[in-house]
């Protein structure tokens, strides 16, 4: 498995260029110089987990290269409090549009790495049958667990419980304390 990027020479000065290039990194063998002149990568080799490796954020090669690449350019690791909302937003309109489905889902994380433990799913039956035929509710179970890491990286309140209504095509999300949470669960 390979992590890389790829900058614009145009976008970039030859002292930045240097400082992306880390000991770590090297030039992709299979990206031509000519076409990619600044592609470096940091390859892992994945064991018999395969791509079980990857959904370990924390310890991946992508975070590594990322939080480098985010060092060499300067760029502050900064909670972005539209991130949720903006990735809620594609998914509901890569699965949600023009649907007519209401409902919600309650969310847990009770694990140290705050990875998704559990959801409970309300839905009227007919939007229950809706929703089965669909990937929505693995993606919908990808994209929380992301976001309970991003959140708990980043020292958020209400880390590990909430609440995603879904209202036609539209998805919102709350954070919830964790009481609040298992009310409407049990309610």
């Amino acid at each position: 498995m390979h992590a890389g990027y790829i900058l614009r020479e145009k976008s970039i000065d030859e002292k930045l260029s240097k400082s992306l290039e880390q000991p770590q990194l090297s030039e992709p063998k299979k990206l031509s110089k000519n076409i990619f002149p600044l592609a470096m990568t940091l390859s892992q080799p994945l064991d018999s987990q395969g791509t079980v490796n990857l959904a370990a954020f924390k310890s991946s090669p992508q975070r590594k290269l990322f939080e480098q690449l985010m060092n060499s350019l300067e760029i502050p690791m900064n909670y972005d409090p539209a991130f949720d909302q903006a990735r809620l937003d594609q998914l509901a309109e890569q699965h949600l549009d023009g649907s007519n489905i209401t409902g919600r889902v309650l969310f847990f994380s009770e694990s140290e790495d705050n990875q998704l433990d559990y959801a409970t799913w309300q839905f009227e039956d007919k939007d229950q049958t809706a929703l089965k035929g669909s990937d929505f509710k693995l993606h919908l179970m990808e994209l929380l667990n992301t976001l309970l890491v991003y959140r708990a990286q980043h020292n958020q309140p209400n880390t590990s419980q909430g609440v995603v209504n879904v209202d036609g095509d539209q998805l919102s999300i709350e954070w919830l304390p964790k009481s609040d949470a298992e009310a409407l669960r049990t309610g």
